[in-house]
C-alpha cells in the first residue's frame, strides 16, 4: 500500500491495529477450543473415503454416525465435491487436534503464497504489508480458526491470477476450475468471464470442470452424485440466507417474507446489471478475473463470512498497484475494518463497500491494466496511463 498521504498513513495504522486484533483474538480462539470447527465436516468424509466408503460418501445417515464417533459435537453435513474430499484423506490418518493444527499450518502457506501471487513486486517490505492487510480482514481469522477450503479457493485463484500474468490463459481458467469445490463462487466468475469474451481463460475452466466432474464420478459412482444434487436441494432454505452475507442476505433481511425464489431472482437481477456496466470497458485478462471476484462475491447463492477471504485478491491488487482517491482508500478500508465480530455487518458493509471502490475504479480508470512497450519509443508506458490519456512514461 502506498502511504503518500496523511489519509493513507491512518488508514494503515487502522489496518495494523485490526490485524493484532484480529491475530491475538484467532491465537486464543485456537487454543481454547476448536472441536467444534467446520474442519470436522471435512476430516470425517476424508475419513470416510479413506475407509472405502465412497460410495456412502453423501448418505446422511452414514455421515451422522461416523461425525457422532469422532466427534460427539453435532453433525455438519458433508456437501462438498468428492474430489476435495481426496486432499483430506491423508489427514485423517492423523488424531483429529494434530490434523486441524497441520491444515491450519497449510492454510497460512497458501496465504503466503497467494498473497506472493498477486504482489507484482514481492519485497519484503510490501509482503508484510500485504500481511498486515489480510490480517485485519476478520473473514480471514474466520477461515483460519474454522479449518476451513477458502483459502484453498483463494491460492487456486490466485495461481490462476500468475498464470495469466504470463499470458498462459487456458492454464489460469484451469487452475480456477479447480476451486469448483467453492462453485457457487467460481461458476459466477465463469459466466462473467464468458459474458467479456475471454475464450481460452473459459476453454480451461471447462476442461477442468469436466475432468473433475469424471473424477467425483468414478470416487462415488453415478448413483451417489445423484444423491449429492438432493442434498444440495434440501440443505437450502430461505432462512439461511439470514447467515450469510451477500445480497440475498441483505434481501432477506430488508424483506423477511420473500421467497427463496425472488431472492435468487433479485441476485440474478443484480448480477446481470454489474456485468453489462462492467463490460462497457475493455480489459486484460488479469483485470477482468479480479474485477470479476467482488461482483461474484456479491451475488452468490450462498457466502458465509469466512467465503469473503476470496475479496483479498482485487483488495490488494487495488491497493498496491493503483494511485487511490480517498473514495477508493475509503471503500477498501471499509470492507478491512467493519464491524468484523458480527457477520450482520458485512449485510450493509460488503456491498456498500464493494461498490464503493468497484464504481470508483471503473469511473476513473482501469487500475489493474499490464504495461506495454511502446515499439517506437522504447518507453514504458502503463495501460492505465493510455486508458485515462495520461502521459507518464517510464524508461524501460
Amino acid at each position: 500500500m502506498r502511504v503518500r498521504s496523511p489519509l493513507s498513513a491512518a488508514v494503515f495504522v487502522l489496518l495494523c491495529a485490526s490485524a493484532g486484533l484480529n491475530i491475538y483474538a484467532l491465537i486464543r480462539s485456537t487454543a481454547k477450543d476448536h472441536s467444534g470447527t467446520d474442519f470436522n465436516q471435512l476430516y470425517a468424509t476424508g475419513s470416510m473415503l479413506r475407509a472405502g466408503h465412497g460410495a456412502e460418501l453423501y448418505d446422511i445417515n452414514v455421515q451422522r454416525r461416523v461425525q457422532d464417533n469422532l466427534f460427539h459435537r453435532g453433525y455438519l453435513p458433508g456437501n462438498h465435491p468428492a474430489y476435495e474430499y481426496l486432499l483430506f484423506a491423508p489427514l485423517s490418518l492423523l488424531p483429529y487436534r494434530t490434523a486441524y493444527f497441520c491444515f491450519f499450518a497449510v492454510n497460512l502457506i497458501l496465504l503466503g503464497f497467494a498473497l506472493w501471487a498477486i504482489c507484482d513486486q514481492p519485497s519484503p517490505a510490501n509482503l508484510l504489508a500485504m500481511a498486515v492487510i489480510a490480517f485485519s480482514f476478520f473473514p480471514l481469522s474466520m477461515a483460519l480458526f474454522q479449518g476451513q477450503d477458502s483459502i484453498l479457493l483463494t491460492a487456486t485463484v490466485a495461481a490462476g491470477l500468475l498464470a495469466l500474468k504470463h499470458n498462459w490463459r487456458v492454464s489460469a481458467g484451469m487452475l480456477v476450475g479447480f476451486g469448483l469445490f467453492k462453485f457457487q463462487l467460481t461458476i459466477p466468475i465463469f459466466l462473467l468471464l464468458l459474458l467479456w469474451k475471454h475464450w481460452r481463460f473459459c476453454l480451461g475452466f471447462l476442461l477442468s470442470g469436466f475432468t473433475l466432474a469424471v473424477l467425483s464420478v468414478i470416487i462415488t459412482g453415478p448413483a451417489e452424485q445423484r444423491l449429492y444434487l438432493s442434498l444440495l436441494a434440501h440443505t437450502q432454505t430461505t432462512s439461511d440466507a439470514l447467515r450469510m452475507v451477500n445480497l440475498r442476505a441483505l434481501c432477506a433481511a430488508a424483506i423477511p417474507r420473500m421467497s427463496g425464489a425472488l431472492l435468487v431472482g433479485a441476485n440474478l437481477a443484480i448480477g446481470a446489471f454489474l456485468a453489462l456496466v462492467l463490460s462497457r470497458s475493455r480489459r486484460s485478462n488479469k483485470e477482468a478475473l479480479l474485477v470479476a471476484i467482488p461482483v461474484a462475491t456479491l451475488c452468490s447463492y450462498h457466502l458465509y463470512s469466512h467465503d469473503l477471504t476470496l475479496l483479498l485478491l482485487p483488495i490488494t491488487a487495488l491497493l498496491f498497484q493503483a494511485e487511490l482517491s480517498p473514495l477508493e482508500i475509503a471503500g477498501a478500508a471499509l470492507l478491512l475494518t467493519s464491524p468484523a465480530a458480527s457477520p450482520r455487518g458485512y449485510l450493509l458493509v460488503l456491498p456498500v463497500g464493494s461498490f464503493l471502490w468497484l464504481f470508483a475504479t471503473q469511473k476513473r480508470c482501469p487500475p489493474f491494466h499490464a504495461p506495454t512497450e511502446s515499439l517506437a519509443t522504447g518507453e514504458r508506458k502503463s495501460d492505465s496511463d493510455a486508458f485515462c490519456g495520461g502521459s507518464h512514461l517510464r524508461k524501460v
